[in-house]
C-alpha cells in the first residue's frame, strides 16, 4: 500500500474514533447529569443557579441549595449562609460542607467573584469584591423571600476569606462569620509574594498596595460573632495573619463572639478539607441561628456532638476524561490527513530544511555582520522606552514587558531584513507566498481539536453542575498575545542567523530585563533568596528558556512548516489551562 493512502486510512480511523469517543463523553454526561438530578430530589434539595449583574455591568454568577420545604416559605425565616471561596475557586465547590449546612436547615448562596469561572470581569483583588458582595446580599433579599436577609451568615475562605473580613465590617446584615486562613492583610501578602509591579494598573485595579483589606478594615466596633480558623503549618497565608486580625479585634480577649482556632499541623488545603474545621464551622453557626446554649467558648466539647451526614453526590471524570481523549485523537487524526499531503517532509527536503533552521547556508558576510548589529540595537531600544513610559504611568511587567514592549519589537523587526534579501519587502513576499496556505491549514489542524474539547466539556459542566472552562474571554485573548508577541519578538529576531548566534538571544533577552527592572523594579523575592544578584539569576535563566523555546518552535516548523503554527500548538493548550486553573487579572 502506498504512504499516502496508509496516511489516509490512519488519519480518517482516528478521526472517526474522535467523533465516537465525543458521542460517547456526551452520553456519560447526561447520564451523570441525571443521577444528580435525581440525587437532589432523593434529597429534598431545591438548588437554580443565579446572575446579579453589578453596579459596572458585569454579572456575577452563583448558586442556591435550600431545602425544598424551607424553598416554600416566604417569611424571611430559614437562615442563610454565603459562601465565597478562595482564589480560582467556583460556585460549584465544596458540595460535602453544603449539603451538611442544607440538612441543618440552612439556605446556602454560592458565589464565583469577579474574574473567576462564569462571573465576568477581572479580578479587583480585593478591592471592589465586598461591595460585590454587598450587592449579591442585596439580591438575595429582594428575589428569596424565604431567606433571612437581615441575619445572614458568612463562610469564606482564603482570598474568598480576605474579602469576607471587609464584608462582615461593612455590612450589618452579617450576623455571624466563619473564615479559614483568609488573606486579611494584602501588605503581609506582598512581603511573600511582590504582586504589584508585575501586575501593575488594570481595568480593575488601580494600585494594589491601597486597597482596603481586612487589617484595615476590621476594629472591634463593627466586627462581631466572627470565628477564624487557620492551620499552623499554612504556607500560602500563613497564620501570623489571623493571630494579627485577632488580636486587633480583641486585644484584651475578654470578648466571647471573636475566636480563634488554630490547628495544629494543617497546611492551608488539608484545613479545609478537615472534617474537625467543618464541625468547628457547624457549631458556631448552630449557636448563633438555632441553639445559643451551645457553648462556642468549648468547641472541643461541642464538636463531640457534631455528626456529619455522608454524602453520596453522584461523581465521574469519565465524561470529561474521554471528550479530552476525543480531542487528541482529532488532532492527531487531522495532522496525519493533512500534512503528509501538504506539509510534511521526511525525504530529501528535511535534510535542507534543518540546515536552513540552524543557518548553515548564510554567508557571515559583511551585511550579515550589519543585520546582527542593528537587529540587537533595535531590539534593545523599546525596552527602553517602554521601561519609562511604563515606570511613569503603569508598572506592569505583563502589561508592558510582556506586551506591548514585545510587540513594538515585532514592528521594528520586521523592516530589517534578513542579509540574503535585497529589501525588507522581499522578504515580505516570500513568506506571503510560502507560508500563508500551510500557516492556514496547520493552524486549523490545531484550533479544531481545542475548540472541541472546550465546547464539549463545558457543555457537559454546566448540565452536569460542574465547572466550565472560562475559555472565551477577554484575558484568554491576552494570554495569547502575550505568549505570541514575546516568542515572535524572538523569532523575528533571530531568522536568518546562524544557530551559534542566536545564543546572543539569552544576553539580549536578559539585558532588555534589566534595562526594564531599571526602571520597574520588583521587590526581592523572599523565597528565592535576598539579594539583587538572585534578580540577575532569574533573569538569565528566562533568557535561557526563552531561547531553547524559540529553538524548540523552529525544529517543530520542520514537521510543521509554520512558526506561526508552531507556537499556536503550544500556546493554545497552554490558554485553555490558564484559564480553567488561574484567575482572570489582565
Amino acid at each position: 500500500m502506498e504512504q499516502k493512502k496508509l496516511f489516509q486510512i490512519i488519519g480518517l480511523s482516528l478521526v472517526l474514533s474522535s467523533i465516537f469517543l465525543t458521542i460517547l463523553s456526551l452520553v456519560f454526561g447526561f447520564s451523570l447529569s441525571q443521577q444528580r438530578m435525581e440525587y437532589y430530589k432523593s434529597e429534598d434539595i431545591h438548588f437554580e443557579k443565579f446572575s446579579v449583574t453589578m453596579r459596572d455591568g458585569i454579572d456575577i454568577k452563583g448558586l442556591v441549595y435550600v431545602d425544598e420545604d424551607l424553598e416554600e416559605k416566604s417569611d424571611n425565616s430559614v437562615p442563610s449562609v454565603l459562601f465565597i471561596f478562595g482564589v480560582n475557586s467556583r460556585k460549584e465547590k465544596d458540595f460535602d460542607k453544603v449539603y451538611q449546612l442544607v440538612n441543618l436547615g440552612y439556605a446556602v448562596f454560592t458565589v464565583e467573584l469577579r474574574g473567576h469561572g462564569e462571573s465576568g470581569g477581572l479580578s479587583g483583588f480585593i478591592g471592589k469584591e465586598p461591595d460585590d458582595m454587598v450587592e449579591v446580599l442585596d439580591y438575595i433579599e429582594e428575589n428569596y423571600d424565604f431567606a433571612n436577609s437581615t441575619h445572614f451568615g458568612l463562610y469564606a475562605f482564603s482570598f474568598g476569606g480576605g474579602v469576607a473580613t471587609v464584608l462582615q465590617a461593612i455590612d450589618d446584615r452579617i450576623h455571624a462569620s466563619v473564615i479559614y486562613h483568609p488573606l486579611s492583610s494584602i501588605d503581609k501578602f506582598h512581603s511573600i509574594v511582590p504582586f504589584q509591579n508585575l501586575i501593575g494598573h488594570t481595568p480593575a485595579i488601580n494600585d494594589v498596595l491601597e486597597i482596603e483589606d481586612g487589617y484595615k478594615a476590621c476594629d472591634e466596633k463593627n466586627t462581631e460573632n466572627l470565628l477564624l480558623i487557620h492551620g499552623k503549618e499554612d504556607k500560602v497565608i500563613t497564620y501570623k495573619h489571623s493571630v494579627g486580625l485577632y488580636e486587633q479585634l480583641d486585644e484584651d480577649e475578654e470578648r466571647d463572639d471573636i475566636e480563634l482556632e488554630l490547628r495544629e499541623g494543617l497546611d492551608h488545603g488539608p484545613n479545609e478539607n478537615d472534617e474537625d474545621s467543618l464541625k468547628y464551622s457547624i457549631v458556631w453557626f448552630e449557636h448563633f441561628f438555632h441553639d445559643s446554649s451551645i457553648n462556642i467558648n468549648n468547641r472541643d466539647e461541642e464538636i463531640k456532638d457534631i455528626n456529619l451526614r455522608e454524602v453520596e453526590y453522584p461523581s465521574s471524570s469519565l465524561p470529561f476524561d474521554l471528550i479530552f481523549i476525543a480531542s487528541i485523537l482529532m488532532f492527531a487524526g487531522l495532522f496525519i490527513l493533512v500534512l503528509p499531503s501538504q506539509m510534511w517532509s521526511l525525504t530529501d527536503s528535511f535534510k535542507s530544511d534543518f540546515e536552513l533552521i540552524i543557518g548553515r547556508h548564510v554567508e557571515a558576510n559583511g551585511e550579515y555582520k550589519n543585520m546582527l548589529l542593528w537587529r540587537s540595537v533595535f531590539y534593545l531600544i523599546p525596552a527602553l522606552i517602554g521601561g519609562i513610559i511604563f515606570g511613569l504611568f503603569n508598572p506592569s511587567y505583563f502589561y508592558g514587558y510582556f506586551l506591548t514592549i514585545p510587540l513594538i519589537t515585532i514592528g521594528l523587526m520586521l523592516f530589517i531584513k534578513s542579509s540574503e534579501y535585497e529589501n525588507f519587502k522581499d522578504e515580505w513576499k516570500m513568506w506571503f507566498e510560502n507560508s500563508m496556505k500551510k500557516t492556514l491549514l496547520s493552524s486549523l489542524i490545531i484550533i479544531i481539536p481545542v475548540l472541541l474539547f472546550v465546547t464539549i466539556h463545558n457543555y457537559i459542566a454546566i448540565i452536569t453542575i460542574n465547572e466550565p472552562i472560562p475559555f472565551f474571554s477577554s484575558t484568554a485573548l491576552v494570554y495569547l498575545l502575550i505568549g505570541f508577541s514575546v516568542l515572535f519578538a524572538d523569532l523575528m529576531l533571530i531568522r536568518g542567523w546562524k544557530l551559534k548566534h542566536s545564543l546572543f538571544l539569552i544576553g539580549l533577552r536578559s539585558l532588555t530585563l534589566l534595562i526594564f527592572f531599571l526602571f520597574v523594579p520588583i521587590p526581592e523575592f523572599p523565597f528565592f533568596g535576598e539579594g539583587y544578584l538572585v534578580h540577575v539569576l532569574i533573569i538569565s535563566l528566562i533568557g535561557v528558556v526563552l531561547w531553547i523555546g524559540i529553538l524548540a518552535t523552529k525544529l517543530m516548523k520542520l514537521v510543521i512548516k509554520s512558526e506561526f503554527s508552531s507556537l499556536l500548538i503550544v500556546l493554545l493548550p497552554l490558554v485553555v489551562f490558564l484559564t480553567d486553573r488561574f484567575f482572570r487579572l489582565i
